[in-house]
């Protein structure tokens, strides 16, 4: 690759070496550093939201934060809830955004 596309290596890249295990080496091209998280819906139907979560309010991994029928969709993530993105009574097709939220507090994102 070097000899074929000089421009694509930047003398500053991290490369890999011999002494790197394979899990270190994914590490230097795999780091994700955002702090929102969506909450998304795992099937279809009518979203009737939970009147008592509001934004701001801090979530935990579980909580359930609407239904689709008999099925509740529930936060993956801790954090707290920014918004939701689904309205109420609003048909929702499978794994379409309900909600966001951040899961740290905004002195630790900078």
């Amino acid at each position: 690759m070097t000899t074929r596309f000089p421009h694509l290596i930047s003398e500053h890249s991290i490369h890999p070496n011999a002494e790197m295990s394979i899990t270190e080496a994914h590490a230097l091209g795999d780091r994700f550093d955002g702090y929102e998280r969506l909450i998304v819906t795992p099937i279809g139907g009518i979203f009737r939201r939970d009147e008592a979560i509001v934004a701001g309010q801090y979530l935990e991994a579980g909580d359930v934060v609407g239904t689709i029928g008999d099925h509740a969709i529930r936060s993956l993530f801790d954090g707290q809830l920014q918004d939701f993105i689904a309205v109420n009574g609003e048909r929702l097709r499978p794994y379409e955004r309900v909600a966001w939220l951040t899961t740290a507090e905004l002195s630790d994102a900078a």
